[in-house]
């Protein structure tokens, strides 16, 4: 209701204003209109006092010429003049009245006797009256006065007025004088000049057809005009006047036009007024309303910095209400340690130019809040407007921030892993203190470059080039990359690179990090660690040599004295001379066998201890337990050991080493072997089992009927220097395991069944098993 009864007054305080120019326009027009209605009437008066002046004056001179062709009838009638009296004086009366174009007598018979002028072609003598001619020549006669014919329009256009004057003497016709007035001469003599500039004059017909007018100037179809007859000549004829417009048209416009379209020009200001003045209304509630609602502090307050008027921030931040602050200078509430900027912006604001500063508030408990100011100056009303944000809870985010990124940094920078991070295109974004020192470029240097990048090794850029290629495509390896990369003095040095996502905040991925190890020293010392392996392995063949060296003289004492044998039998006999060639050639056949026995104990041996790089290719496993059998049979003989040997011919071949593989088997034989020394001579026996597991693997086991091992040995078996044996290395079965790791396959011990231990190892196939062969086989044994 307040707000109703408070608009309808601002809305009647419009409406006079409305009402009053509305009022004022009709005012004016009313007047313009009586004025011109008035002229206008004056105009019509003036017109129409003219008109009839104009009939008047044709008429009297019509009335003149009327009387001279009665006179010149009545001397024709007393006939005082004959034909060339008649031509003379009509021809000087013609010349005298230009209204007039011809003079003639038509005599009773209707027949055309004289005319003038001499030279008319439209009245010929001889010729008889036509059209409407004889009717008005009849009502001359009959009526005995003059008589006015109907208006014609001749052959040529022109329209006519004849007037017939009868002649008569006493009681006799004798014909009718024939005036004929032009209707365009009689407009254009008959009435004086003043008049045509004013007015167009016009005859018109009973019908109302123009017959003839004073001027070839139209005048406008709203002009004035008035109608009066003209009689005589009558017959309906009348004389129309319109007049000329002196004024122009515009002149009459002009003031209705000027009238409404200042009238419009005031509402249209008023309403323009009005409107603005609404906006402005509209626009400070608003303005109320945001400086009230607004979660950030507003203030105005003046050049002094006092403040004048504060929103409810100020309450909900400070905790001050609008009463308490309002009055009181800005500057009491400033941190004593911002005071001097809070001073330096209140100069800069009254010299008129807009400021914005941080500083510590205090709040109504005492405590201070962080504040960011905006203030303009308006000089002219000696106002500050302010805005002020909290930005206590974004000063604690940037120290904590600061503090977050001096510890990353220091991290980073204590870090001896090289990160480097680069974009989806391969562009470095980053690269922390340990990457700069180990490729010894400045970060500078690095950020923002393409490949190749600076500490890549020309020799190995192709395949640099290729690995980040993989990254980029995101096909890295889970075990990183290994390469060679470049220091800045050209030094060359081995890394291992690590490459994840790059992942931002939002969970996209914009780019790949790279963690970066430097394992040249690592590579190093596996390489050495590769030497001495090899020179253990070496070193361990030898051993196992010279542990069998005995049972190998033994060995080789037997083919040789065989051969000695067979040789000093075959010298006796052919001493003797008692011998036939077949017991020589039988003698030295078998002398032969035991040598090529002999030479190959000698060359298996020679293969076995001789050092060379490992070499893999397929071999057959059962050739390599063959020949490991070969070194192991005297052994097995010596110790009463009987040697089960099940490898299926058909078995797969392995990719590996012979030499290695063969020592792997023969160190298995050889201890179980030694395993059984306390077990009774017919239980010792020693198998040698092979199949094709799986997962396209070929799995080996040895096993014996030894003493066994428990769980404790079990677990420490493979362990450097650990052994069972009271005078064995405890490098064995160490270095057996490395050559089966080394070949891609496992090595591990398990109880026997029956009393023992079972060594089983694996090697990868290099063919898979043909159609329809098993994992096992024909098996044979040695007997001792």
């Amino acid at each position: 209701m307040h707000a109703e009864t408070a608009i309808r007054p601002r809305n009647w305080v419009w409406i006079v204003p409305y009402l009053a120019v509305g009022v004022f326009a009709l005012a004016m027009l009313a007047l313009v209109w009586g004025l011109q209605k008035r002229e206008t009437d004056l105009l019509n008066d003036a017109l129409g006092r003219d008109v009839q002046w104009a009939e008047r004056t044709m008429r009297l001179h019509m009335q003149g010429a009327q009387d001279y062709l009665v006179q010149l009838a009545r001397e024709m009638a007393e006939g005082k003049l004959d034909r060339n009296a008649f031509l003379v004086r009509a021809t000087q009366h013609l010349a005298n009245t230009p209204e007039m174009a011809s003079i003639v007598w038509v005599d009773s018979g209707q027949i055309i006797r004289w005319a003038a002028p001499f030279e008319t072609t439209d009245w010929i003598a001889g010729e008889r009256l036509a059209g409407a001619q004889p009717a008005s020549f009849a009502h001359a006669l009959v009526s005995g006065r003059p008589t006015y014919g109907e208006a014609y329009v001749n052959h040529r256009g022109a329209a006519l007025l004849e007037l017939y004057v009868p002649v008569q003497f006493g009681r006799t016709y004798m014909g009718t004088l024939v005036g004929v007035y032009t209707v365009e001469g009689m407009l254009r003599h008959l009435v004086p000049a003043w008049f045509g500039e004013k007015y167009s004059l016009a005859i018109v017909d009973a019908e109302g057809r123009a017959l003839g007018t004073n001027t070839t100037v139209m005048p406008a179809d709203d002009a004035l005009g008035s109608d009066i007859g003209f009689d005589p000549p009558g017959n309906g004829l009348r004389l129309r006047a319109k007049a000329f417009r002196t004024d122009p048209g515009m002149a009459r416009v002009v003031p209705l036009i000027l009238i409404a379209g200042l009238t419009l020009l005031v509402v249209w200001s008023l309403w323009a007024l009005r409107s603005h003045f609404r906006r402005r209304v509209k626009v400070e509630k608003e303005r109320d309303r945001l400086f009230n609602l607004s979660l950030d502090m507003l203030c105005i307050a003046g050049l002094d910095g006092g403040f004048r008027r504060v929103n409810p921030a100020f309450g909900r931040v400070l905790g001050y209400a609008a009463e308490d602050i309002t009055g009181k200078p800005l500057l009491d509430y400033v941190h004593p340690e911002d005071l001097a900027g809070a001073v330096d912006a209140l100069r800069q604001l009254a010299a008129g130019r807009p400021a914005s500063f941080e500083g510590r508030w205090r709040a109504a408990d005492g405590s201070y809040r962080w504040l960011l100011w905006a203030i303009n100056p308006v000089p002219e009303e000696k106002l500050l407007y302010a805005v002020a944000h909290d930005i206590t809870g974004r000063r604690e985010d940037e120290e904590q921030l600061k503090s977050a990124y001096a510890f990353r940094k220091a991290m980073g920078e204590s870090l001896i892993t090289g990160i480097r991070a680069i974009d989806m295109e391969g562009r470095i974004i980053f690269v922390n203190a340990a990457f700069c020192r180990m490729t010894g470029l400045a970060e500078q240097d690095l950020l923002g470059r393409r490949p190749p990048f600076p500490y890549w090794p020309p020799e190995e850029a192709g395949m640099l080039r290729r690995h980040l290629e993989q990254t980029l495509a995101g096909q890295v390896p889970q075990g990183g990359f290994e390469m060679r990369i470049m220091h800045r003095d050209g030094r060359r040095f081995d890394v291992q690179m690590y490459v994840s996502p790059l992942i931002d905040s939002g969970g996209r991925q914009v780019g790949w990090m790279a963690s970066m190890n430097d394992i040249t020293e690592r590579k190093r010392m596996e390489a050495e660690t590769l030497r001495q392996q090899e020179r253990l392995e070496q070193t361990s063949r030898l051993i196992t040599m010279g542990e069998m060296a005995s049972s190998l003289a033994h060995e080789l004492n037997q083919p040789l004295s065989a051969i000695a044998n067979y040789c000093m039998g075959s010298v006796n006999r052919l001493r003797s001379g008692d011998y036939r060639r077949e017991e020589i050639l039988a003698a030295m056949e078998k002398a032969s066998a035991q040598a090529e026995r002999a030479g190959k104990i000698i060359r298996r041996t020679r293969e076995f201890v001789k050092k060379s790089a490992p070499v893999r290719a397929p071999v057959a496993l059962a050739e390599i337990v063959e020949e490991a059998i070969g070194f192991a049979d005297i052994e097995a003989r010596k110790a009463a050991v009987k040697l089960r040997v099940a490898v299926p011919a058909d078995l797969p071949p392995v990719f590996a080493d012979r030499i290695m593989i063969e020592q792997v088997v023969l160190n298995l034989v050889k201890n179980g072997i030694e395993a059984m020394q306390q077990t009774p001579p017919g239980e010792r026996t020693l198998g040698l089992d092979a199949r094709l597991g799986g997962d396209g693997m070929v799995e080996a086991a040895v096993s014996d009927r030894g003493c066994g091992l428990n769980d404790e040995q079990i677990e420490r078996l493979f362990t450097p220097f650990f052994t069972t044996k009271p005078e064995g290395m405890g490098m064995g079965l160490n270095i057996c395991r490395s050559i089966v790791e080394y070949h891609d396959g496992r090595l591990w011990v398990e109880p026997n069944p029956g009393g023992g231990s079972v060594f089983r190892f694996t090697l990868p196939a290099h063919a898979p098993l043909p159609a329809g062969s098993g994992a096992g086989g024909e098996g044979a044994e040695i007997e001792p």
